[in-house]
């Protein structure tokens, strides 16, 4: 390979002009020359050569001197002995110390030519085999780290839709922003409606005065400019920058949190004390987390919403003397019953909202009348006894998105 390097070390200079004008230069090498042990062994050092042709009994330090040097400070470049003397003796030792080959001479052209090219296709391949290893260990350790974060955000993505805890999940959330961006602190901003301000809904890292008493007006904020643009922002830790009179950071995230295309709050990372940036990739991570964040408080919203309706429709129906049930389309579970579905049909369960009514009702008339809905699923009409002599008529009233509702009253034939 032309422009590769060979150092010559050797005090007899007809050798080394034989080598360097007829064998290296002729042939593209760029030659190096040094006429002692020590010479070469600082050359060797400061000018990291391919190759070294190294002559056994060279002055100031001989040719086994040298290799153990080398070897001693870790310095691996390929080396050919040249020796006038027998080098049976000493080749295991040389061999173990770095030697790639040995040339005795006198010697052809052609031999000494074919020895440079083959230890040089050795070095070659065993950089090459060096340099695949050392991207293999860079590769496997970015994939540990994608998987270490698709394994939290996998989490995360789990615990929104299972948790109804919504201080827990927003917890969570700002931990795991925390871990994945190597952060110092985080926390949740979410906009108070009534004062315009942003207070601190989650926080880790951060000293619990200060979660207790942050108040930032959206108006005249980093984090309100992030609420009123949409768009994330990135301060780097060249200067300190002041976000309350009493909080000082280095380097900051603040990335939008989007509910309904309304951007409700901020999700934010932060250095107080480290020197060190944060990446756009740890952006799209921290952007990640704020998609959850909104889905986390938007369940809850739904979810707050629907008990809200649920409680109302359980004081409506309490107020009913008539048993009312409604079951949902798939497996017949209870929604809602009133009490007086219960003392009819299931006096002995504490709870029957989510159990299915087939593990609640020993009223084989009125499971067989839920079970035999019209294929229409239009609502029908049946007669149900009891065992205290009573006939229930029974009407079924299909509830699109939720189920079936069963109103029962006292057949008075």
């Amino acid at each position: 390979m032309a422009n590769e390097r060979v150092l010559i070390v050797d005090d007899s200079l007809e050798i080394v002009d034989f080598i360097s004008d007829m064998i290296l230069k002729p042939n593209g090498y760029e030659v190096l020359v040094a006429h002692d042990g020590e010479a070469g062994l600082k050359m060797a050092l400061e000018q990291h050569p391919d190759l070294i042709l190294l002559d056994m009994n060279i002055p100031k330090m001989n040719g086994m001197d040298l290799l153990g040097t080398m070897n001693s400070q870790n310095i691996k470049i390929p080396v050919i002995i040249m020796t006038s003397s027998s080098f049976e003796m000493l080749a295991g030792q040389a061999f173990r110390l770095g030697v790639r080959n040995y040339i005795s001479k006198p010697f052809e052209v052609s031999e000494m030519l074919s020895s440079i090219e083959e230890t040089l296709v050795e070095g070659r391949l065993r950089q090459e085999r060096d340099e695949i290893a050392q991207q293999l260990v860079a590769v496997n350790q970015q994939l540990e780290i994608h998987l270490k974060e698709l394994n939290t955000l996998f989490g995360i993505g789990k615990s929104v839709t299972s948790l109804l805890d919504q201080d827990k999940l927003l917890s969570r959330l700002v931990e795991a922003a925390i871990y994945l961006t190597d952060a110092e602190e985080g926390a949740l901003l979410l906009v108070d409606r009534e004062s315009n301000e942003l207070y601190m809904a989650a926080a880790r890292g951060i000293d619990e005065r200060v979660v207790c008493s942050f108040r930032l007006k959206v108006e005249d904020s980093l984090a309100g400019q992030v609420i009123t643009t949409g768009q994330p922002l990135i301060l780097s830790g060249k200067d300190k920058t002041q976000i309350t009179p009493s909080y000082v950071v280095r380097s900051l995230i603040y990335v939008p949190l989007k509910i309904k295309e309304r951007i409700r709050g901020v999700l934010s990372i932060n250095n107080r004390q480290q020197r060190r940036d944060f990446t756009n990739h740890d952006l799209r991570l921290l952007a990640s987390l704020a998609d959850y964040a909104a889905l986390t408080l938007e369940n809850a919203r739904l979810f707050n919403q629907a008990e809200s309706e649920r409680v109302k429709l359980a004081n409506i129906l309490g107020g009913i003397e008539e048993p009312v049930v409604v079951v949902t389309g798939l497996d017949n579970s209870v929604v809602i019953a009133n009490t007086a579905f219960r003392d009819a049909f299931a006096s002995d369960f504490v709870e029957l909202e989510g159990q299915p009514l087939a593990e609640i009702l020993q009223n084989q008339s009125l499971l067989e009348f839920i079970g035999s809905t019209p294929a229409t699923n239009n609502g029908h009409k049946g007669e149900i006894p009891v065992n205290d002599g009573r006939t229930f008529l029974a009407t079924l009233t299909p509830i699109p998105d939720v189920g079936r509702a069963i109103i029962m009253q006292v057949s008075k034939s």
